[in-house]
């Protein structure tokens, strides 16, 4: 009787868990391993990017990359990870070294893009966005309540995915998975927003 009450508990907990997952967007408890250092992996001086601690500029050669299929909207995140991979080898090709992405792409996107750069002698670097949807930064609610909180939120969640750190259910306007491979070390920048208005920067 013990043991069925021990087990009951276990499964229990679990099913409590997942459903924190699920509505609220994160794991709700440490997982044992996952917990990494952030560190910057390029700095600029004056005008210039530079790598590690390269002592040559490092030149921007980029292509933007989405995660929108002819037929898909963006944020039905349609493209698979092989399909990924060929563009990377394509963008590589054509001589570019940077990949730039609006937002917070699928599990899919960070996982063709560690192998890509652990297959590869040069790798490809990556510029990476920090979007707030439309309803919050066009929404009726005070810029602090509706705006910044979300922007703070989607920030953090993007530094973990990058890094490999995050469970994070689907949404309605963001990819959901098992972010686990670790991209930081390619990363060169966050850009925060897109298409920012005036009277959101002034205020």
């Amino acid at each position: 009787m013990k043991k069925t009450l021990i087990a009951l508990a276990v499964v229990f907990l679990v099913v409590i868990a997942l459903q924190a997952v699920f509505f609220y967007g994160r794991v709700p408890f440490d997982i044992p391993g996952m917990e990494r250092s952030v560190a910057a992996v390029s700095y600029s001086s004056g005008n210039e990017i530079y790598i590690g601690q390269g002592s040559e500029p490092f030149q921007v050669r980029g292509v933007l990359m989405d995660s929108c299929l002819p037929g898909y909207y963006s944020n039905d995140f349609a493209v698979e990870e092989e399909e990924y991979f060929s563009w990377m080898e394509q963008i590589a090709e054509m001589g570019a070294n940077t990949i730039s992405v609006y937002s917070m792409m699928d599990p899919d996107f960070y996982s063709a893009l560690y192998r890509y750069n652990t297959d590869s002698e040069t790798p490809l670097y990556l510029i990476q966005g920090v979007t707030v949807p439309d309803y919050n930064l066009n929404n009726s609610k005070d810029a602090w309540e509706g705006f910044y909180d979300k922007l703070l939120s989607d920030a953090r969640d993007t530094v973990d995915a990058v890094n490999g750190n995050l469970i994070m259910s689907l949404g309605r306007v963001q990819s959901g998975g098992n972010y686990i491979f670790d991209v930081s070390e390619w990363t060169i920048a966050y850009l925060l927003g897109t298409e920012w208005v005036s009277y959101t920067l002034a205020y």
